[in-house]
């Protein structure tokens, strides 16, 4: 089977990548595990109320207001539910405990890794919660019911936790040539997030980022691996169940459905008491009961 590696620089408060989740998911279900993926914690902010500055926006660390209104535009733009409302209340003050938190998580495997770093996300943009600190992860870590919280407990404080995350804050840093999307913050070039990566057998890869369309991740696999195969999309009820939270602008892409499809197929299984429906801003999440 042809085998393409992916790595995906992200960060777990990052509201684009937050925003991207519809390809990313989409990716993982039609090309399951013919996809090799890497999580790559980028950093976003150390130190937000001090060193956070992002050129592109022109946000300033500690400049809640600001930050409040990007969030809101950008989840306009994307269609993914976003509570901007806690930069305004309760601002987080790093994201960088998140990305260890997530580094720790992936010691016990990839999908629990992907699966807490989702949950993050979630927690995050969409529940406003502060996930700054140790123990707040690890309460949100609690919710999900394949992770050992005690051995997260641990992990999170060892030196190969913050090494793994050193390792993904250096390679965040250190962009591919082709790379068209990057930035200085905290004095540093990078990425900006998302960035996806992909590399085939023979070492020839391609760079995307959050800025590409489904069709541009499309055409940069079979450009690399020509035999790879494409798995058909899951109905609707299956991707709820599959992933307990989604929200419906996944729904359209993973399915392949219209809004107005999707919205009304949801909404016969909210009356069927199968998803609740929580909005979130301008939108709304759906989680399966």
């Amino acid at each position: 089977m042809e085998k393409i590696r992916a790595e995906y620089f992200t960060d777990p408060l990052c509201s684009w990548s937050w925003g991207n989740e519809p390809n990313y998911r989409k990716l993982r279900e039609e090309f399951g595990e013919q996809i090799l993926w890497r999580h790559r914690m980028g950093g976003l902010m150390g130190k937000w109320s001090e060193d956070f500055y992002d050129p592109l926006y022109k946000l300033s660390g500690g400049d809640a207001e600001a930050m409040a209104k990007h969030q809101e535009e950008t989840s306009i733009k994307t269609e993914m539910p976003v509570d901007p409302s806690f930069w305004l209340e309760n601002p987080p003050a790093s994201s960088h405990p998140a990305c260890i938190a997530v580094k720790a998580a992936s010691f016990q495997g990839a999908e629990l890794e992907d699966t807490f770093l989702r949950r993050i996300r979630e927690g995050f943009l969409t529940e406003k919660r502060q996930l700054d600190n140790k123990e707040a992860l690890l309460k949100l870590a609690g919710e999900v019911t394949s992770i050992n919280v005690e051995r997260l407990r641990k992990d999170i404080d060892s030196d190969a936790a913050r090494q793994a995350f050193r390792e993904d804050w250096e390679a965040t840093r250190h962009p591919v040539p082709e790379a068209r999307d990057t930035k200085v913050t905290e004095g540093h070039l990078r990425y900006s997030f998302p960035a996806l990566l992909i590399t085939n057998d023979s070492g020839a890869y391609r760079i995307l980022d959050g800025d590409n369309s489904y069709d541009d991740y499309l055409r940069a696999i079979k450009e690399l691996a020509p035999e790879i195969k494409r798995g058909t999309p899951p109905d609707v009820e299956t991707f709820v169940r599959k992933y307990r939270h989604v929200s419906t602008k996944e729904v359209c892409v993973v399915c392949e459905v219209s809004r107005e499809e999707a919205e009304s197929i949801l909404e016969k299984l909210l009356k069927a008491s199968i998803v609740r429906k929580r909005p979130v801003g301008h939108f709304c999440m759906w989680e399966y009961l």
